[in-house]
């Protein structure tokens, strides 16, 4: 259940940062906008784990987040061990992909994530998006948008899916018109 809950919250790290974080600072039992999401992630994963000394650092302000794509935080590191990877090998977006796949048991998305999702140089992630190697949420918001994700930056991506959410047919075929 715990897992459960930090993965739950982990997720909602990614998709909604400001709600997030007032979330995850509320599970947390610490006032929302001190800490950072990693700050967050890491203190409730501390005192799941009874490590009163990450705690106390956290809280005292004597942990340094300088996390970025952290793969060794501990909440990065608990996503990884409870779905059987390795935490060096993928990102946390690609980490709650996974979990996602799991939970829903889509056997065929599971076994893409492991075997293309999963950086093949573990230590050096790259996220650019005009390459052969595109991040598992660039990847599935393609798919989602039934775009070719080699067409489009995800920031191209992102501004499509608020112009088809927003009925904007004009700057839907702007966007389309100008990708790459």
């Amino acid at each position: 259940m715990k897992r459960f809950a930090l993965t739950t919250a982990i997720a909602l790290a990614i998709a909604s940062p400001v709600l997030a974080s007032d979330q995850l600072a509320a599970s947390a039992g610490v006032e929302p906008g001190v800490y950072t999401t990693n700050e967050l992630i890491t203190l409730i994963a501390a005192k799941e784990k009874g490590d009163w000394t990450v705690v106390n650092a956290i809280l005292d302000g004597n942990l340094t987040d300088n996390s970025g794509d952290d793969r060794t935080s501990a909440g990065h590191v608990q996503l990884a061990e409870s779905l059987g990877v390795n935490p060096a090998a993928y990102a946390t977006n690609e980490l709650v992909e996974l979990r996602r796949a799991t939970e829903e048991q889509d056997q065929s998305r599971v076994n893409y994530l492991k075997d293309n999702g999963a950086d093949s140089n573990a230590g050096s992630a790259t996220f650019s998006t005009r390459n052969s190697s595109f991040s598992a949420g660039h990847l599935q918001l393609a798919e989602a948008l039934d775009v070719n994700p080699a067409d489009f930056s995800t920031n191209e991506l992102i501004q499509l899916k608020r112009a088809k959410e927003d009925g904007d047919q004009a700057e839907v075929r702007y966007i389309l018109q100008n990708a790459g």
